[in-house]
């Protein structure tokens, strides 16, 4: 199992150029360097073409949490990090500690990893295009939970046709702010199996959109889900081999 942290995010209009060197050239190797327990960070941007909800956000990055870490350790890392940032008790030329100063807006979340159930289709690849869908289902827990789990891990690959895999993520408790999304369900397209994969979900009623994160329970408001074509990958393992060539 793979935990994540997840962060959604908007550049300010006219300087997404801005928004993502900061991001690739800066924020992401200054992270995977100094924060212990991340192993890698995956950045998408939303595709033009959405199924059935108007993007909300336009890019999200994805961080690996090392299991070894795990997600306790690694939320006290960045809450830690946090408290210095707004301390102001820091280097004001340190990039770690200052904000991505062409962000418009943010949102970050701590999943746990509930499954991943893999399809024929082959194994992960970095130019993956993903199908995300977010929800605030009301779950139940325990063997109620289990069982459900059980039942939706073999019928969550049919739901989207030409999924290498379908993993389902569901907020940890311990929150360095309020999650605006409770669960998350990511599909994995190939590249080359993309368009075919969005025809599939062009759905014109809302009741096929909520089969995609349909819980055992009611939800609390309607799920929304984005494409996201890749934008940027690094892992510690990267950085470090770059770093020795230098």
């Amino acid at each position: 199992m793979t935990d994540k942290m997840v962060v959604l995010s908007n550049p300010i209009e006219g300087r997404e150029d801005d928004y993502n060197r900061w991001y690739d050239d800066v924020h992401v190797p200054d992270v995977l360097t100094r924060v212990r327990g991340l192993r890698g960070a995956s950045r998408y941007r939303a595709a033009e073409r959405q199924p059935f909800s108007s993007v909300v956000w336009r890019f999200i990055a994805i961080w690996e949490i090392d299991p070894e870490v795990g997600l306790a350790a690694e939320t006290n890392s960045v809450r830690e990090l946090r408290a210095m940032k707004k301390s102001g008790n820091f280097d004001p030329q340190d990039t770690l500690y200052r904000r991505n100063p062409a962000m418009k807006a943010s949102a970050s979340t701590w999943f746990r990893q509930v499954y991943k159930v893999n399809s024929a289709g082959g194994s992960d690849a970095s130019d993956d295009h993903l199908l995300i869908a977010f929800s605030n289902n009301v779950l139940i827990k325990g063997e109620q939970f289990d069982d459900w789990s059980v039942q939706h891990r073999q019928e969550v690959l049919h739901k989207v046709e030409a999924s290498k895999s379908a993993e389902l993520y569901t907020a940890a408790d311990d929150q360095l702010e309020e999650p605006m999304y409770r669960h998350m369900l990511i599909y994995r397209v190939a590249k080359d199996e993309f368009g075919k994969a969005q025809d599939a979900t062009s759905w014109q009623d809302v009741e096929s959109a909520h089969a995609l994160t349909a819980g055992p329970s009611t939800f609390t408001n309607n799920p929304v889900g984005w494409w996201f074509i890749p934008h940027s990958q690094l892992s510690v393992e990267q950085l470090s081999a770059a770093r020795d060539v230098q």
